[in-house]
């Protein structure tokens, strides 16, 4: 098959090639010999979904018109160390592509269910803003307080009189401040309330602002991440 592309005519073809399991290793055979490559007009990729892409093209004639080209995908196995797949073309013209397995222990960490987003997940929600955690406790205790000082206000509410059956006097200018007290003492309380609620709402609002930058940072970081691929070099043999 021909395909023209710009000034340069294209033929691909696929080579022959193997892949053999061994106990500690998968090795990938690739058989060059008939096409006459040099390593230098051969790359070897692994993108970050862990396909690893072999492709290589040549000049057919000195003009460098024609082009003898060829691409292959093979998936690189979840018992192999990626970081740590090799190749070379020998002499012959073979291409080797070696991929060490893992250790016994590697694979099962990778086997274990969540080992990747699962423990992500729980990185997040370990890594939760000191502030957003703090604002919650001061609202929750806030609301607690103000619950019970409710109730104390209705208790006193529901027995208006009991102050004054207990000490009965005839003095109604002595009995006049003692009948302002509970107004006083409800208006500290209220005050008091107000200023807790007041506290735990910039307490909520600081940490509603570092649970916002610190998300921002995390997204800036997602978006600044470089691609993943990585390219193998070829050695000679």
């Amino acid at each position: 098959m021909a395909t023209a592309t710009t000034a340069r005519t294209y033929v691909d073809f696929v080579p022959p090639n193997s892949l053999q399991e061994e106990p500690d290793k998968v090795a990938l055979r690739v058989d060059l010999s008939a096409e006459g490559f040099r390593k230098e007009q051969i790359r070897v990729q692994i993108d970050k979904f862990g396909r690893l892409r072999i492709t290589g093209e040549r000049p057919l004639g000195a003009d460098g018109r024609r082009w003898r080209r060829f691409h292959k995908e093979f998936q690189v196995p979840d018992t192999c160390d990626a970081a740590a797949i090799r190749a070379r073309l020998d002499k012959d013209g073979i291409l080797l592509i070696t991929m060490p397995k893992l250790s016994a222990a590697a694979a099962e960490d990778l086997k274990a269910p969540g080992a990747d987003m699962g423990g992500d997940a729980a990185a997040g929600q370990n890594h939760e803003p000191a502030g957003h955690t703090s604002a919650q406790k001061a609202g929750t205790a806030a609301e607690e307080e103000k619950g019970q000082e409710e109730e104390d206000a209705g208790a006193a509410m529901d027995h208006p009189g009991q102050d004054d059956e207990q000490h009965p006097s005839s003095d109604n200018a002595a009995a006049a401040p003692a009948a302002r007290r509970p107004v006083a003492y409800g208006f500290a309380k209220d005050s008091r309330r107000m200023l807790l609620a007041i506290f735990a709402v910039m307490l909520a609002l600081v940490g509603a602002g570092l649970l916002a930058r610190y998300r921002l940072t995390m997204d800036q970081s997602a978006e600044t991440a470089p691609s993943g691929n990585h390219i193998v070099s070829l050695s000679d043999s």
